[in-house]
């Protein structure tokens, strides 16, 4: 039995290549995940090509299923939450924010003891900076990298320049600098896909 990867949804009737779930139609691709690097960015290219179609949920990498009848099974319970997550998708993006690194000191002590004591410090800017965005009615999911803190943000079309602006002037207010900014991106942090259980997978 051919596994299959799940790249991700849309409306609409099933192109070829697809498969449909009733008002939806679901890309998914034969074989394992790749691994590594390139394997992520092979999904990520299958994303941009479908989202050039029109609003598109993508997957997380990485997951796979026994069988097509077993992802269908698996879809089936989660169409409601589809015309919602195309929706967001159609009106707004994804960024990542994340601090300046910061510069490394020599490897005595003390310099470890403030290099952690600074990025416990940027750890709690963002934090600040993620509930402040999300009092402006910005989604936001944290995350904790190895190398840093970082935030994901999903920003309405119409609200890209001011949020952006208000990102820099918060930045520059705790860092002394820009921000980093990456997107947009598909919407691989707020997708309702990251609760489709590959749990069938072998």
């Amino acid at each position: 039995m051919t596994k299959v990867r799940l790249i991700g949804v849309a409306a609409g009737e099933a192109p070829p290549g697809w498969i449909a779930l009733g008002e939806f139609a679901a890309l998914i691709e034969p074989g394992a995940p790749g691994l590594g690097v390139d394997g992520a960015r092979r999904h990520h290219a299958s994303v941009l090509a479908a989202s050039r179609r029109g609003p598109f949920l993508p997957a997380p990498f990485g997951r796979a299923w026994p069988s097509t009848a077993a992802l269908v099974a698996a879809l089936d319970a989660r169409t409601d939450a589809f015309a919602a997550g195309l929706a967001l998708a159609a009106d707004c993006a994804e960024w990542s924010v994340r601090a300046p690194e910061l510069p490394m000191e020599a490897s005595s002590g003390r310099a470890w003891l403030r290099g952690q004591a600074r990025r416990r410090t940027t750890q709690t800017a963002l934090d600040t900076l993620g509930a402040e965005m999300k009092r402006e009615g910005v989604a936001v999911d944290w995350r904790r990298p190895h190398d840093g803190s970082s935030l994901a943000l999903l920003i309405h079309v119409e609200r890209m320049a001011s949020a952006m602006d208000a990102l820099r002037q918060r930045f520059e207010a705790d860092f002394a600098a820009l921000p980093r900014l990456a997107g947009p991106w598909p919407l691989y942090s707020f997708t309702c896909l990251r609760g489709v259980s590959a749990r069938e997978a072998a």
